[in-house]
């Protein structure tokens, strides 16, 4: 059976931020239904725009881990 564990080398670090990432989005997404049933609340799009700046990050944290584990080798 295929592992993405042995494919990423058993690195804990790829599942935290992929975890991490994956939370962010659904907080993102939380926060955007919430803003579209009531679109007069501001605090809403600020928690929204918050939330995708965090999972914008960590995409850049994945992307920096995979580069620096797979490409740097090769």
């Amino acid at each position: 059976m295929f592992s993405l564990q042995l494919l990423l080398g058993r690195e804990d670090k790829f599942f935290g931020l992929l975890e991490a990432s994956a939370q962010e989005a659904q907080t993102s997404v939380d926060a955007l239904v919430k803003l579209v049933a009531n679109p007069v609340q501001t605090s809403l799009s600020y928690q929204f725009v918050e939330s995708r700046r965090k999972e914008k990050e960590l995409r850049g944290q994945i992307s920096e881990a995979v580069y620096t584990t797979f490409v740097t080798p090769l």
